[in-house]
C-alpha cells in the first residue's frame, strides 16, 4: 500500500516526465529512491536509480552518473546480488578517475 508521501512523488514524478523537466524528475526520483530504501523495497529503488543514471547520461554528466551506478549498486547489496552490486560499484568507480574526469566520457552499463 502506498503512503502518501510516495503518492505525491509518484504524481510529481509523472508530471515531470510529461512535461520534459528533467531537474524535478531528478529531484522527485532521488527522493522516491531514499522512500525505497528506507523501507527496503530495493528493487523499486533500483528503477530510480535507474532513471536517475539515465537523466545524468543524457546530460553528460558523468560525476551524477556514476554516483546514481554506486546507489544503483547499494540497493542490489540490499537484494543480495552481489554481482550486480560490484557491475554498478565499477561503474561508479570508472566515473570518477580523473582521466574519465577530464575527457567527459560517461563509462558504459
Amino acid at each position: 500500500m502506498l503512503n502518501m508521501e510516495e503518492t505525491k512523488l509518484q504524481k510529481r514524478k509523472r508530471k515531470a516526465q510529461n512535461e520534459g523537466n528533467n531537474r524535478l524528475l531528478v529531484s522527485t526520483c532521488a527522493d522516491l529512491s531514499d522512500v525505497y530504501m528506507k523501507s527496503g523495497r530495493f528493487q523499486q529503488a533500483i528503477e530510480e536509480f535507474k532513471t536517475l543514471a539515465e537523466v545524468y547520461k543524457l546530460e553528460h554528466n558523468q560525476i551524477e552518473y556514476g554516483k546514481a551506478n554506486r546507489a544503483i549498486g547499494e540497493a542490489y547489496l540490499g537484494l543480495h546480488n552481489f554481482k550486480k552490486a560490484l557491475e554498478h560499484q565499477k561503474i561508479y568507480l570508472i566515473a570518477h578517475t580523473p582521466r574519465t574526469v577530464q575527457s567527459g566520457r560517461i563509462p558504459s552499463s
